[in-house]
């Protein structure tokens, strides 16, 4: 493995690792000591807790993630399932971590204020590790795999996904928390679409960006051979357009950036 691709992966797990963190905060110390069934695997683990409650709710989001592992790797793609299960395992840790050694408790016992707050971070921690090809685990790879191979973004995806466990967590925990879990469930795949689109446009941004000693070209399918592509150089503060050869290439989200030299 070369030492771009090293980087270039340490620092995809780095912003997953983030993104794990945030959800894990969001779930114990806002929806967990509040009873509030957000969707997913998280939020069916916090149902099968109420009834069970010497499996943690981290435990159970680790069984839960095995019998989804598989799919994802058949259905989605190998670095979607082995980044998958590295946030999966971390969400597990680390909401064991905050549960067992950190002793997390209700930041505000304010439903209202425990759905606004605990969805905005768990959104934006989602969102994250979606943006870096990746999941939590659980439901959220069933919502990976309705936008792979339907016309769903990602956000709705979540909210079909999410639906059937609220409903269980109304059930479990009443009407009135059920409601409130409903509506965490729809900012949160609004949400989950914003955060997306927003790192989207952010990476578009930064592709357009000239690193001295080499440029930077997208590739235009205009049948230039094997090997080159058309460039764009803004060095010096003149535009230039002509062929280069490609050095190595950088996949983003939205488009693929090719590092070339002039020839």
């Amino acid at each position: 493995m070369k030492k771009y691709d090293i980087v270039k992966m340490i620092k995809e797990y780095l912003i997953v690792t983030l993104g794990v963190i945030l959800v894990s905060f969001g779930l114990q110390y806002f929806y967990a000591p509040n009873d509030i069934a957000g969707g997913g695997l998280s939020g069916l683990a916090l149902v099968i807790n109420h009834y069970v409650p010497f499996l943690s709710t981290g435990t159970l989001v680790f069984l839960g993630n095995l019998i989804l592992f598989v799919i994802a790797f058949l259905l989605i793609g190998s670095d979607f399932g082995a980044k998958t299960i590295y946030a999966s395992f971390a969400l597990s840790f680390a909401m064991d971590f905050m549960e067992k050694v950190m002793h997390s408790y209700a930041l505000t016992t304010n439903l209202a204020l425990a759905v606004v707050f605990g969805t905005l971070i768990i959104g934006t921690g989602l969102a994250i590790a979606f943006a870096t090809n990746a999941s939590t685990g659980g439901t959220d790879i069933l919502a990976k795999i309705l936008n792979k191979y339907t016309k769903f973004n990602i956000g709705r995806a979540l909210l079909m996904v999410d639906l059937f466990v609220v409903v269980f967590g109304a059930i479990t925990f009443g009407l009135n928390k059920g409601f409130y879990s409903l509506i965490a469930v729809v900012i949160n795949g609004l949400l989950v679409d914003k955060v997306i689109d927003m790192i989207g446009k952010y990476k578009q941004k930064k592709a357009a960006f000239f690193i001295e000693g080499s440029f930077f070209c997208f590739k235009t399918g205009f049948g230039i051979e094997e090997g080159t592509c058309l460039y764009v150089s803004w060095n010096s503060g003149q535009k230039k357009i002509g062929q280069g050869k490609i050095i190595g290439w950088r996949s983003l989200e939205y488009l693929e950036m090719w590092i070339v030299v002039m020839l």
